[in-house]
């Protein structure tokens, strides 16, 4: 038996009751600006407000008038502890909850698993609570006249959901009725036993969120004085003050009753009775005053997540961007350098572009002025951000720029915002005073006067534009890298590292600025720095990592120690269930993520994939679950690569030892897997590709790659050819 479907409901609920605590607010502001009109119209507010907790449509549409509210939102969903497999993107819709593979942890298996359970017994309490009520409510009861009977009741009382019966004590007064079946008929006729049942349905949905219990309470209080006003509508306005003092008189005697979902007993008499003193009948202009406000809330709650997504042309769920409907060569506003699909920051696939505007094209350059251009799915452009104006705004010349053939546009979310950036850079000479700070900062010496100067921005992807979001980040290489991405720091996302031979140029993000700002960062510092962001990354600290299957039943456990750096260092590998587990040979490295390999022979559950980070590689090793056994090792090195390119491609590609490499497994068929990689090759070259590794016959096959190079090597390569 699988509980996936649970886990999966439990996640939108919990989604829409995050949108619950953010709405109660502005309805309890609506429901004072409408105290003085009829109730009718806050009851059908309150009935907005259940139906949008109930409601997975444009699951974040509560939060979308904010950008970055959106993204918190999202981001805490995203901590929950279920997992979507693939890239859709942080704001997933809830369709996309449902439709996708899943992985769940086990406090959020627990946390399902009280809520269903606490439902249920909720559910059960209430049943019978409804028997015993139902009991004592008929005890003695006498037939009067149609739908009325007397009772042992104390208080008038409203039975039954399809055949409604009225129950009145024994010592009331006949005249008393005037006032009393007129607001009991209101029930009646406004369904309200109806109402009250589906907003405990609702209630049992959300029973463990306080606000829903209040809104509830609230709502039940709103529809008896809206049953009041119809009640008095009814009899006519001038009998507002008898039927006050009616109440007034019922409050005298009047007790505590027990919560009842089906059965509406008279409560709250003395302040009905204060309100109705002050009795206004209701106007048109007052009614579409109370329609507008409703109808404000409702596009609100409902309408304008939809409303954004329809108007920056997409929809959920379309994986990566799809070019642009226009030439990918040239296009009205320049000629394209650079492409790449990107997910906005509402999962929805965009297109981002670098354009030449104006300038030339020789010897493998472009050399000009740039722009930066987003577009949608549709092809249809949603902001163009000039590089030289944003350059000059930080303090920088951009007349002229230079980038490379090839260029190979490199995006991720480097702030953990949920958001895509891009760093884009040029060589450059830095001014007196700017090599006089990095000099300060890097610890810097006259020895690297050599080194190529280059100045980067970070462009963020936001939902409709672009926009920087750092001080100019300087840094100092080798080979050219016009993009490139940025060393994190482990257990830090707010922090990244630019690194130079003698040091490390830190970029911490200020979230007031809400930009990436540089800052001296000794050892010390960055320690300091990762024990208050993460509080758990002092020396020695335990963690333990898990992978389950669909069952939610653990199938693998991997156990790590963080060393003086604070980095998760692994320390032991275990296959198979906690109670009969199998421990694998351990591993020289530091823990970057454990999941389920990608197959694409429908197998599930059996082949998972530990990636790490090495002693001269991030890798990764797949064990089989199922035989408790190491399937494949992939190497720490470029070894596999020097071999795969030797054979290939003759000489032609070459890499020395102790290069840096990168390998990820995109997936796995039978025993053929298909290994992608980047890495650094002779000749300033920077190579990325994939292949096919057949375990059964040991080879290596359908190697694609493609190759960024240095313009000044490129340039050196071809004279040495002539």
């Amino acid at each position: 038996m699988t509980f996936d479907p649970l886990y999966r409901y439990f996640y939108v609920v919990f989604a829409m009751d995050l949108a619950a605590v953010a709405l109660f607010p502005m309805v309890l502001v609506l429901r004072f600006i409408l105290r003085d009109m009829q109730r009718k119209y806050m009851v059908w507010i309150w009935r907005l407000y259940f139906l949008r907790i109930v409601c997975p449509i444009a699951i974040s549409s509560v939060f979308s008038a904010v950008p970055m509210w959106n993204r918190m939102y999202h981001q805490i969903l995203a901590s929950l502890g279920l997992t979507l497999e693939g890239d859709y993107g942080l704001l997933t819709g809830w369709h996309t909850v449902y439709e996708t593979e899943i992985a769940t942890t086990v406090p959020y298996r627990v946390f399902a698993m009280v809520w269903i359970l606490g439902g249920l017994v909720l559910c059960g309490l209430a049943c019978f609570r409804q028997r015993v009520i139902h009991r004592e409510i008929r005890r003695g009861e006498v037939l009067l006249e149609g739908r009325i009977r007397q009772s042992a009741v104390q208080t008038p009382v409203l039975l039954g959901l399809f055949r409604s019966r009225y129950y009145l004590p024994r010592q009331m007064e006949v005249s008393q009725l005037r006032y009393l079946l007129p607001h009991l008929e209101a029930h009646r006729s406004r369904k309200s036993p109806w109402w009250r049942l589906l907003g405990f349905l609702i209630l049992l949905l959300h029973w463990y969120n306080p606000l829903v219990w209040a809104a509830y309470a609230l709502a039940n209080r709103d529809e008896e004085m809206a049953c009041d006003d119809l009640a008095v509508r009814q009899l006519g306005e001038r009998e507002a003050l008898s039927y006050a003092q009616n109440l007034l008189n019922f409050a005298k005697e009047e007790v505590v009753v027990p919560y009842s979902i089906s059965a509406l007993f008279e409560t709250n008499l003395e302040k009905r009775a204060a309100r109705m003193l002050y009795y206004r009948p209701d106007t048109a202009r007052q009614g579409l005053n109370a329609l507008l406000l409703a109808s404000l809330l409702a596009v609100w709650i409902f309408g304008l997540r939809p409303l954004q997504i329809a108007w920056n042309g997409g929809t959920w769920g379309q994986g990566t961007a799809t070019e642009s409907k226009k030439s990918l060569e040239t296009v009205d506003s320049g000629k394209v350098v650079g492409k790449c699909g990107v997910s906005s920051p509402n999962g929805l696939p965009f297109v981002l572009r670098l354009l030449m505007t104006k300038g030339e094209h020789a010897d493998n350059q472009y050399r000009g002025k740039f722009a930066l251009e987003l577009l949608d799915s549709m092809g249809d452009v949603l902001d163009t951000v000039s590089l030289k104006q944003s350059w000059s705004e930080k303090g920088m010349s951009a007349e002229s720029m230079v980038f490379s053939d090839g260029l190979s546009m490199q995006t991720g979310d480097f702030n953990g915002d949920g958001a895509q950036e891009l760093m884009l850079g040029q060589q450059r000479d830095w001014n007196t005073e700017q090599k006089k700070n990095v000099r300060d900062t890097l610890f810097l010496t006259e020895q690297n006067a050599g080194e190529r100067e280059y100045i980067y921005l970070i462009y963020q992807i936001e939902e409709t534009e672009l926009k920087v979001i750092s001080d100019p980040i300087f840094a100092l290489g080798e080979d050219r890298r016009e993009t490139a991405l940025p060393l994190t720091e482990e257990g830090m996302d707010d922090l990244f590292a630019v690194p130079v031979p003698d040091g490390k140029n830190y970029y911490v993000w200020d979230m007031d600025g809400m930009c990436y700002r540089r800052e001296k960062m000794t050892q010390e510092m960055l320690n300091q720095h990762r024990e208050a962001s993460k509080g758990t990354a002092e020396t020695g600290v335990r963690d333990t990592q898990t992978l389950s299957d669909s069952k939610g039943k653990v199938q693998m456990t991997v156990e790590t120690r963080n060393d003086t750096t604070g980095s998760p260092e692994i320390q032991s590998i275990a296959v198979g269930p906690k109670d009969r587990q199998k421990k694998m040979e351990k591993l020289d490295g530091y823990y970057c993520d454990l999941k389920w390999a990608v197959s694409e022979d429908g197998v599930k559950d059996r082949f998972a994939v530990l990636t790490y980070n090495g002693t001269r590689a991030q890798t990764f090793v797949v064990y089989d679950v199922q035989e408790k056994m190491e399937y494949y090792r992939q190497e720490d090195g470029n070894s596999v690569l020097a071999d795969a390119f030797g054979q290939y491609n003759g000489s032609e590609i070459s890499f020395a030892d102790g290069g840096v490499a990168v390998y990820g497994l995109q997936s796995r068929k039978g025993d053929t897997l298909t290994v992608s990689f980047a890495a650094d090759a002779d000749g300033g070259r920077t190579v990325r590709g994939s292949y096919q590794y057949s375990l059964k016959d040991d080879r290596v096959m359908n190697l694609s790659f493609s190759q960024t190079m240095d313009s000044e090597n490129q340039k050196e390569n071809e004279d040495e050819e002539q």
